[in-house]
């Protein structure tokens, strides 16, 4: 038996398996023994799902900061349109701090176009 409630969304972990802490860090997520099956050539970042309703794993790859850009803000987007308990929470994990920053600059960039416009009349 699980001790998550069902009313907790899905957890999106993000890896760049170009990074050896990233890479170590999936490593002790999925166990030694189960990182090849999330390596994929030219596709170096790894999101890893966890549906904690059901208990099932998901992995999506992405070959480049962009691509894995406009999926973590497409999400975000869903996000805002959910119920708290059925967002995706997204966990950085190790990635390079360049694009770690610019993650959050789009994120505090999209809160502020999903707020509205203020102060007009």
């Amino acid at each position: 038996m699980s001790n998550v409630s069902p009313a907790q969304g899905p957890i999106a972990a993000v890896f760049d398996l170009s990074l050896p802490a990233s890479h170590e860090a999936l490593r002790k997520v999925v166990g030694v023994e189960n990182v090849g099956q999330f390596v994929e050539p030219g596709k170096p970042f790894v999101v890893l799902v966890y549906d904690r309703s059901d208990g099932e794993y998901s992995r999506l790859a992405f070959a480049g900061e962009t691509q894995l850009r406009d999926f973590y803000l497409a999400t975000l987007r869903t996000n805002a349109k959910l119920a708290p308990g059925r967002r995706v929470q997204f966990v950085l994990r190790d990635l390079a701090p360049h694009f770690e920053a610019a993650l959050r600059q789009a994120t505090s960039e999209l809160a502020l176009e999903l707020a509205g416009p203020r102060g007009t009349a």
